[in-house]
């Protein structure tokens, strides 16, 4: 994961020029013109949220971004990502309470982050392969008074790209839940079923 984390910030600050060349760059293969084509629905359909959230009360906000993470965020491998070597370990039932505890959250992090937004579009910055063969995709979000970069980790689930994780101003979302997991792993000696049974409802 630190490699991951690593690859996407070097693409941050190295690569983004070269990455907005790729629209040319991809229409010479119609396998990367496809995967381009997947990228943009992606984007559009999280910019539908976003303007759909635009100057909504509290709960509509909330429903926005439930919608949200169901239809462009792949809930399931953050949890698997964020539980590292505890996931294996975890009954069934305590995977469906982590899985929902991390659904959770992301759903609230997502509410503090557009409590305020105007249904401006995200900008497109760029986008280009990992090694792995995710597509990362870098975009600018502007309201509220100020400006964020978001980075999105996408991944063909087997019908469309979802974001296997989001760096919201360089910070991993992915990895912020896998330091809080450590923690409360930490706290209990490594007992998996007192630190799921202590994660926050």
């Amino acid at each position: 994961m630190r490699r991951l984390l690593r690859e996407m910030r070097q693409l941050w600050r190295r690569h983004w020029p070269l990455a907005l060349l790729l629209p040319a760059i991809l229409a010479a293969s119609p396998a990367h013109a496809e995967a381009n084509q997947q990228v943009e629905e992606f984007l559009s359909q999280v910019n539908g949220h976003l303007a759909m959230m635009a100057r909504q009360p509290s709960g509509g906000v909330n429903l926005g971004c439930t919608r949200l993470m169901a239809s462009s965020v792949n809930i399931d491998a953050i949890a698997h990502g964020a539980a590292a070597d505890s996931w294996p370990r975890m009954t069934p039932q305590q995977r469906v309470a982590y899985r929902s505890f991390i659904e959770h959250r992301a759903v609230r992090e997502c509410v503090r982050q557009n409590q305020d937004h105007t249904g401006a579009p995200l900008t497109l910055i760029g986008m280009r392969q990992s090694q792995s063969g995710d597509w990362m995709l870098a975009t600018r979000s502007s309201h509220g008074g100020g400006s964020h970069n978001i980075i999105w980790r996408l991944r063909d689930d087997g019908h469309r790209l979802r974001a296997i994780d989001i760096l919201f101003d360089g910070r991993s979302t992915m990895l912020i839940f896998r330091e809080e997991t450590k923690s409360l792993l930490d706290r209990y000696n490594g007992n998996i079923g007192m630190m799921v049974d202590a994660l926050p409802r």
